[in-house]
C-alpha cells in the first residue's frame, strides 16, 4: 500500500493530467491482478493557477508562501478579506479579493477554493500582511488562473446491478495528496484483493474529481455526484454506503451522520439533493482530523508520514464490514 501511495504521489497534483496518469496507473494495476473494472467518464472544468503572487510594502513573496486558491483571475487589492480558510465567511460581495490562511497547516493551504481572486498564504505572511494592511500599508497581489475542459473518470469494481455495500474513495489530489487521499486508493485497492469473493455483493468505486471544479453552484464533488447521478437504483438499493478519505495517520473510524454533520457532508460533498437521500446510510472512514487540518491541501502531506499498520487495520475495517 505504501507503494501504491508513492507512485500516486508521483502524478501529483493529481488534476487534469495528474489526474488521467492517476486513472491510469489504478486501472494498469487492476489488470495486473485480473480484476475486471468499468470506468464510467464524464465532462467538468477544472481550473488551474498559473501565476500567483503578494507584494508587501515593496518585497514579493511567491510560491511556495503564496498559492492561488480561487477560480478565477484578478488582482487582489483594495478591499481584502483575511479568511480563515477552514472556517470561511462566506460573505465576499463586498471585496476585491482573499488572503486566505490555515492557521493548522506550517505552509501555504489550499483548504478553500474561493470565487474571487484569492492568495493562501502560510500564517506567518499572513500576519505580516495583515498587520501591514491594519497600518494601510501598500498591499497588492494577483492571481492567474486558467479552466479547462476535463473528462473525469470513476472506475468501478464489482457488482453494478444490485449491490448491498457501496463503498468509495477519490483518486485527485490539490498539492502532494497522500493522506488526502492516496491512502484511500491504496485501501480499497487492497480491500478489493481481500474479498474477491465478496465482489458480487458489494460495489467498489474508486472517483476522480472529488476536490475542485468550475460548474456553476458546485465546489467539488463531481465524480461522486456522477455516481449518484449515473445509478440512483443503486444507492437506493444498497444497505450501507461508506466513504474512505484521509487514512493511514491516527487511529481510522466510522463517522455517520449523527456523530459529525459537518465531516460526514464535506467527506462526500455531493450536494443536498443527493446528500439527504443516502445520509442515513452514510458512514465516513477517516483517519486523524487535526492532522488532516496540518497538511491539508499542501506540500506536507507525504507518504512518509503514513503508518503502515494503520492502513493495514483499515483494510480490516472494511473487509470485516461486507
Amino acid at each position: 500500500m505504501i507503494q501504491i501511495i508513492g507512485e500516486l504521489c508521483e502524478f501529483s497534483p493529481r488534476q487534469l493530467t495528474g489526474e488521467e496518469d492517476a486513472a491510469a496507473y489504478i486501472q494498469e494495476e487492476l489488470r495486473n491482478s485480473s480484476i475486471d473494472f468499468i470506468v464510467e467518464n464524464y465532462r467538468v472544468k477544472i481550473p488551474e493557477v498559473f501565476d500567483a503572487w503578494l507584494e508587501i510594502n515593496g518585497k514579493r513573496y511567491e510560491s511556495p508562501r503564496i498559492e492561488g486558491c480561487s477560480k478565477v483571475s484578478g488582482e487582489i487589492s483594495g478591499k481584502i478579506s483575511f479568511e480563515d480558510s477552514t472556517n470561511p465567511s462566506g460573505s465576499l460581495g463586498m471585496f476585491n479579493g482573499v488572503i486566505a490562511c490555515n492557521s493548522h497547516c506550517e505552509t501555504a493551504s489550499q483548504a478553500q477554493w474561493y470565487p474571487i481572486p484569492a492568495l493562501a498564504v502560510d500564517p506567518e505572511l499572513f500576519t505580516i500582511a495583515q498587520d501591514a494592511f491594519n497600518a494601510s500599508g501598500n498591499i497588492s497581489g494577483h492571481v492567474n488562473v486558467d479552466v479547462f475542459d476535463h473528462i473525469g473518470q470513476n472506475i468501478l469494481v464489482g457488482n453494478t446491478v444490485d449491490p448491498q455495500k457501496i463503498i468509495l474513495t477519490h483518486y485527485d489530489c490539490l498539492k502532494k495528496g497522500a493522506f488526502d487521499n492516496a491512502s484511500g486508493v491504496a485501501v480499497l485497492m487492497k480491500s478489493i484483493h481481500k474479498v474477491r469473493d465478496k465482489l458480487n455483493s458489494a460495489l467498489f468505486a474508486i472517483c476522480g474529481n472529488e476536490e475542485i471544479c468550475c460548474e456553476p453552484s458546485i465546489y467539488g464533488g463531481m465524480g461522486y455526484r456522477k455516481m449518484m447521478e449515473y445509478h440512483p437504483n443503486l444507492f437506493e438499493g444498497c444497505e450501507e454506503v461508506f466513504v474512505v478519505d484521509s487514512v493511514g495517520v491516527g487511529e481510522s473510524k466510522f463517522l455517520t451522520y449523527e456523530d459529525d454533520c459537518q465531516h460526514s457532508y464535506a467527506g462526500f460533498p455531493v450536494g443536498n439533493e443527493y446528500f439527504e437521500q443516502i445520509q442515513t446510510k452514510l458512514k465516513l472512514l477517516i483517519g486523524d482530523l487535526n492532522y488532516l487540518y496540518s497538511v491539508y491541501h499542501s506540500d506536507n502531506d507525504v507518504p512518509e508520514n503514513l503508518c503502515l499498520d494503520e492502513l493495514k487495520r483499515t483494510v480490516e475495517m472494511i473487509c470485516s464490514s461486507l
